[in-house]
């Protein structure tokens, strides 16, 4: 019996095969090795347009990886996260971190925030998903927020005001060395009802999303990408895709075919660090949906190479040079922060080096005598 199978080879290939007479044998192939390159990519035929699913959601294009970011449950030291996560340009997703933060417990009840921090002001987005313009932004009161974020499209994202709120949340402890806490940059608040879909991007600091309620799905690829992303064809401002996330348009931008995404899913309390420049999109379910954005500038590059002819607007060629930019920073950090000798706090006594200090333990005592009366 006759018949087609397409073949998925890898994230840039498919094969179309053809069975007769018991046998296969191949009668096209979609190779999509030659988007690599810097040169702009060829149209589709008709069939690749079928096959790379034009006009479907993002990701559906190519492969979704899962289960290749590396995955802890806690946030692990800052020489630690330097050395392999941030210097090695890989993210990196923390489960449950957040969940000791009070953030985790008073952020999500209404009545507490609108007695607290009711008047406070923030910066709303009147819309919840991709538009090929900047969005409309308004600057309300918390309390005028929680009044129409359920029957509006609305979105807060907003750097933090001048206010109390940053004590409900922690410094995550990869960020505790001075070499790295001294280069956050800036926090924002994430706030929603749910069913944001943000336009693909990348941000010019490293980040640390970390959602303290609902779900957030993301589809994450690497900077390599910018070409195939079609990146130097935005519409509003560099690092913005000028790709509609919810129907990808392959006539007009063919290169993203056979691009691969990672898709990360983070739960409440879950964190995800993003490297600068990585593309990633955004949707966010459930109610209420509270995350944290945080920013740090680790490396900063300056291009004073007169041989390098280089546009704000060209947004490959800048994540080309960045990535080979950090490669020239250290491979690792003191952290001396987190890695405090003994000797800074006790060293033994000359004489009685090998017993506990009795004078130490009779100073104690009388100490907790004194508090208790």
């Amino acid at each position: 019996m006759a018949g087609s199978l397409v073949v998925f080879v890898n994230s840039l290939t498919f094969v179309l095969l053809f069975q007769g007479m018991g046998s296969f044998s191949v009668v096209y192939a979609f190779d999509r090795h030659e988007l690599n390159s810097n040169d702009n990519p060829a149209a589709l035929s008709d069939e690749e347009l079928k096959h790379f699913n034009h006009l479907g959601k993002l990701g559906e294009q190519g492969k979704i990886i899962h289960g290749e970011i590396d995955e802890l449950d806690y946030f692990p030291n800052g020489k630690d996260f330097y050395e392999h996560f941030v210097r090695k340009r890989l993210p990196l997703v923390i489960r449950g971190a957040a969940r000791q933060w009070p953030a985790f417990e008073y952020w999500k009840n209404e009545t507490y925030m609108r007695s607290k921090y009711g008047d406070v002001l923030f910066e709303v987005d009147f819309t919840k998903t991709y538009e090929r313009k900047p969005p409309i932004k308004k600057t309300i009161t918390l309390n005028k927020f929680f009044d129409i974020y359920k029957t509006q499209e609305v979105y807060l994202d907003s750097a933090f005001p001048q206010s109390n709120l940053t004590k409900y949340i922690s410094v995550p402890f990869c960020l505790q060395c001075e070499e790295i806490m001294s280069r956050i940059s800036s926090v924002h608040l994430l706030y929603s009802n749910g069913g944001t879909s943000y336009v693909l991007h990348q941000d010019g600091y490293e980040n640390i999303l970390t959602v303290l309620s609902g779900r957030k799905v993301l589809l994450i690829a690497n900077s390599s990408y910018s070409s195939r992303l079609h990146s130097d064809e935005y519409v509003t401002v560099p690092g913005l895709s000028p790709i509609d996330p919810e129907k990808v348009d392959l006539v007009k931008y063919p290169g993203l075919a056979g691009v691969s995404f990672h898709e990360v899913v983070l739960e409440a309390g879950d964190a995800l660090y993003n490297p600068q420049l990585w593309w990633h999109q955004v949707r966010s379910y459930d109610s209420p949906n509270i995350g944290i954005s945080l920013w740090f500038a680790q490396f900063t590059t300056e291009y004073n190479d007169s041989t390098i002819d280089i546009k704000m607007e060209e947004v490959a060629k800048q994540a080309e040079l960045f990535e080979e930019s950090v490669k020239s920073f250290p491979e690792t950090i003191a952290c001396r922060s987190q890695n405090l000798p003994l000797g800074k706090f006790y060293w033994p006594d000359d004489n009685n080096w090998n017993t506990p200090s009795l004078e130490k333990y009779k100073m104690g005592m009388k100490k907790l005598k004194m508090l208790s009366g």
